[in-house]
Formats: structure tokens, sequence, C-alpha cells
């Protein structure tokens, strides 16, 4: 499960992330999208990221909110890096698309965006910043994809739409029930969304992504404030039953 240096007692989770209002107030900021270089988050290492916060930090560049900022771009590392783990692509059999990607990448930051909720205002500026990365991030890859300028604002409103809603499945899910209908719950969210409801996918690999990704929700949110809010921890990494690829039928 996803960790950092300190354990204290689990913190309370928070209430569900208001996705359908970050989403409108993603749509209101479509403006501002145009103005986003094509340099924007790069596939760095955190640790470099961190190298380059205490450079800022030694030369007095860093104020409080500043940092706050600058802490959300190292968790949009961390979870980016970790969506691109290969083990998710060869045992997972996660699809290398767009869309697929996209979505697992999202995931990560749901894990984080629930714990983010329940930390008062420095966590609210957190997870806005996060989710601003993580826009801007998606706005480069789409152009990267070899979309037309004209038409990335119209892909960007589209993604945003899979990946709110894939959100929101997940969301749902915590409030299945018991443990078992939770998984369950949150393994349909990740058939539909990040698997594409594939044929050649078997139930055991994606039910051993639902309980993975459950798992570093329910870390994140036993998490030390600092080291979160800093983006000192790290996501574990995943385990997927050793089966053969399943044809369709």
């Amino acid at each position: 499960q996803a960790h950092s240096s300190t354990r204290p007692p689990r913190a309370s989770r928070g209430q569900a992330g208001p996705w359908e209002r970050m989403h409108a107030s993603a749509r209101r900021a479509f403006p501002a999208l145009r103005r986003w270089s094509s340099s924007a988050v790069a596939p760095q290492e955190a640790n470099a990221v961190r190298t380059a916060l205490r450079i800022q930090s030694m030369l007095g560049l860093n104020s409080p909110k500043a940092a706050l900022q600058s802490g959300a771009r190292v968790i949009y590392h961390q979870c980016k890096q970790h969506a691109y783990s290969r083990a998710f692509y060869t045992d997972g059999l996660v699809g290398s698309e767009f869309r697929p990607v996209q979505t697992l990448i999202a995931a990560h930051v749901w894990a984080v965006h629930r714990r983010l909720l329940a930390e008062g205002e420095d966590g609210r500026t957190v997870q806005e910043a996060l989710f601003d990365h993580l826009w801007e991030d998606t706005t480069h890859r789409i152009r990267a994809a070899g979309i037309p300028e004209l038409s990335v604002n119209k892909h960007l409103g589209e993604v945003q739409q899979y990946s709110f809603s894939a959100c929101v499945s997940l969301d749902q899910a915590l409030d299945a029930g018991d443990e078992d209908d939770i998984v369950e719950a949150a393994a349909s969210a990740l058939w539909s969304y990040v698997y594409l409801r594939r044929e050649d996918v078997d139930e055991e690999r994606v039910v051993s992504l639902a309980r993975y990704l459950l798992g570093e929700q329910r870390s994140v949110g036993d998490m030390e404030r600092s080291a979160l809010l800093q983006g000192r921890f790290a996501f574990d990494a995943p385990s997927f039953p050793d089966l053969k690829r399943r044809g369709p039928g």
C-alpha cells in the first residue's frame, strides 16, 4: 500500500468528492487551456521535482501557498509515474491506448483526492492544483497524440467526462455495503472505464486491480498529514494473478 515515513492512526475518510462541481469548473476554465504550452507536465522523476523544490526553498521562493502547489505537482508525478508501471500493462492486461492509460492515472488521483478533502483549506489548495496538473498534462498528451489544435479543447472535454465518470463510480463503490460489495462495485467501474469491457481480460485481474486501488486509497487515508501534502509517499507495486490471456468466448 502507499506508504510514507510516518504512520499515525487512521484519519477519517471525509466525504465523497464533488466531481460534478469540479467538472463544471473545469469546463469554465477551457479558455485558459489555450494558453497552456505544449511543454506542460513532462514525465520527470519525482526526485528531480523535490530537488527543484529544495533549491526554491533555499532561495526563499516558497510561500506557504506555493509550497502546497509544489506538493501537488509532486503528487501528480507520483500518480502518473505509477500509472505507467509496466505491471499494469503486462500482468494486469490494461490497454496501452490513450483512454485506459488516462483513466488509470485519474484513478490514482482519485485515491489521493478523497483524503485531501479532509485536510481543510490546505487540502483543497493541493487538490485544486493536483487537478490543474492532471488537465494540463492531459492537454499536452492530447497534442502529442496528433490531435489538431482546433480540436484539442473538444477532446479534452470528452476525456474529462469519462475521467470524472470513472471517479464518481469509484466514489459510489465505497458506499456499496460490506467489503465484498465494495470490491465488486469498484471492479465493475474499472471493467467499464479502464478495461473498456474487453472480453479477453480475466475477472480475477479486474478484481485484483480493484483491491489494489482500494488498498492504496485507504493507505493514503492513514498517512501523516505533512507527508501527504508534500507528496512524500510512494504507491506500492500492483499484484495480479498469474493467468493466461483469455480469448473472446
